[in-house]
């Protein structure tokens, strides 16, 4: 199954390429910023991707800050 997929995939992207013999530069970069994935400007994925990383980023340093001030509290009280 996984097999018969992936050959279609490579059949698909065969396809594509064989459209874009024939154009010049600036057509081929006109037609991946406009299909699919290589929309240029859809940035959906990008953004989501993005916000995840800063969300663990925050997450990170409250923690940090939540055991350095607890480390600090247990310091002074003995």
């Amino acid at each position: 199954m996984k097999a018969e997929m992936l050959v279609q995939e490579v059949k698909s992207e065969i396809k594509k390429w064989a459209c874009m013999v024939e154009m010049v530069p600036d057509q081929i970069i006109e037609w991946e910023m406009s299909h699919s994935l290589g929309k240029w400007t859809d940035f959906n994925i990008e953004a989501f991707e993005a916000g995840v990383d800063i969300d663990g980023d925050v997450l990170q340093i409250l923690v940090d800050e939540i055991v350095e001030d607890l480390v600090d509290s247990r310091q002074g009280t003995f």
